[in-house]
Formats: C-alpha cells, structure tokens, sequence
C-alpha cells in the first residue's frame, strides 16, 4: 500500500486476461439469419420495427437487447460482402 498525499492507494496486479466467449449459439444465429435474411442483412435498411417485427416469435428479442442484435446482424452483413 502506498500513501499517496493524506489517501491511501492500495495497488493492484493486472487482473486474469479477459477471454472473449460467443454470445449467440448456433442455432440463435440460424433463426436470425432465417427470419432478417433477405429483407434486412442483405440489403434493407435496418430499423427498429423492423428487426423487432422479423424476430417476432424467436423470443430472440426478449433474451438479447436491440443494440445486440444490430451488432449480430451487422456482423453477419459484412461476412457477406466479398473483400
């Protein structure tokens, strides 16, 4: 512990290294590629109302938030485009 001015400060070690582990399983994955394919990741716009309205059902929307799923449906956009 170190004193610093009239605060204690007590230092710590680099913490465990963070591993990153897959949000979405398979078959997750499957059921938004099946129900947003063609109408929002290969081209359409995507909206709110939309993606809520294509995920109707899945239960999709209820497990993961909005911010969530556009960051899947984005990534499974760019895995479309040829580099």
């Amino acid at each position: 512990m170190q004193l610093m001015g009239q605060m204690k400060v007590q230092m710590l070690g680099p913490s465990a290294p963070m591993r990153s582990q897959k949000m979405f399983s398979e078959a997750e994955v499957t059921t938004l590629v099946q129900h947003c394919g063609h109408e929002i990741i290969v081209g359409g716009i995507m909206t709110k109302d939309g993606i809520l309205s294509a995920l109707q059902g899945t239960g999709l929307p209820k497990r993961y938030t909005l911010a969530q799923l556009v960051t899947r449906l984005s990534y499974e956009r760019r895995k479309l485009k040829p580099n």
